[in-house]
């Protein structure tokens, strides 16, 4: 018999004999064939790793030998199955986001058959699923806070296969510096040892909502 089934390319397939006896009580050697369709691939090892596409109908074929002569071949068939892409990796950017950030999923993945790869993205802030959040990138304007945990899980898919959904290491949103305030200094002109009066005309803006002092220098 053959394993895994199914099979896929790029697979290390195993052939088992699962019994094998001999009339003279010889011992009995195997040789083990691996062959596609009428052409043989390789010989003499109970193992091969699948290098042929989806599709492809694999067989192991065991011969029995005691040394003075071969007995009859066995064998086992096995159909490459197509296999689902397999993210190799996922970050988020930046990494230290805060509320004005867009925040952007950064993912490859392979397919050993070839295949072009599709990817679906599902993110959540602070464990929580965002509705209708399912781009490549989440915008922190609308969808988090300073404090926040944000994180994506990004599942790849073939034409016919789905593979194994990946989650993100979750990031933190930090503080989002406030915005300048606007000043007038007065008095417009002013001589030598006057007093200057810097006053905050219209204040500063904190997205975050925190309070907010100020410094003259």
């Amino acid at each position: 018999s053959i394993s895994p089934d199914p099979g896929h390319r790029g697979d290390t397939l195993s052939c088992t004999v699962t019994s094998a006896s001999d009339a003279d009580d010889d011992p009995v050697s195997i040789d083990y064939q691996w062959w596609n369709g009428t052409t043989m691939i390789t010989s003499g090892s109970d193992t091969w790793v699948a290098t042929e596409p989806a599709g492809t109908s694999i067989t192991c074929r065991v011969v029995p030998s005691d040394g003075h002569g071969s007995g009859t071949a066995v064998s086992d068939l096995l159909q490459l199955q197509n296999a689902a892409p397999t993210i190799t990796s996922l970050s988020l950017t930046p990494s230290a986001p805060d509320t004005d950030d867009t925040v952007t999923a950064l993912v490859s993945a392979t397919d050993v058959d070839g295949d072009p790869i599709y990817y679906s993205y599902a993110w959540t802030v602070s464990g929580s699923t965002v509705s209708g959040a399912t781009g490549t990138s989440l915008d922190g304007v609308t969808a988090f806070d300073k404090g926040d945990t944000v994180a994506v899980t990004v599942t790849p898919r073939g034409p016919t296969t789905t593979g194994t959904a990946v989650t993100s290491v979750a990031l933190t949103v930090v503080n989002t510096p406030p915005l300048a305030p606007t000043i007038d200094v007065t008095p417009n002109v002013a001589a030598l040892g006057d007093d200057l009066l810097c006053t905050v005309t219209a204040p500063a803006y904190d997205v975050d909502a925190d309070s907010i002092s100020y410094t003259a220098v």
